[in-house]
């Protein structure tokens, strides 16, 4: 569902940027961050993407644990 939007390929945890967003449609952004906040809903509700929801899911929860383990 979320490569859908860009024409991407398949789904892969590694490409997920949310970096790109504010600079490709400067003059819609909040269409767009909706767009993308909703598409991001419906991967993650995806029951055919749940291994790669879980995969996302678990490389998120690294990252975050290990901001806050680094400010510690």
């Amino acid at each position: 569902m979320l490569t859908q939007i860009k024409g991407m390929g398949p789904p892969n945890v590694a490409g997920l940027s949310l970096s790109g967003i504010a600079t490709e449609c400067p003059a819609d952004l909040v269409t767009d961050s909706e767009r993308f906040y909703n598409s991001v809903l419906h991967l993650l509700e995806d029951i055919e993407e749940k291994e790669e929801v879980m995969k996302l899911l678990a490389w998120w929860n690294r990252y975050v644990h290990s901001i806050f383990t680094l400010s510690s």
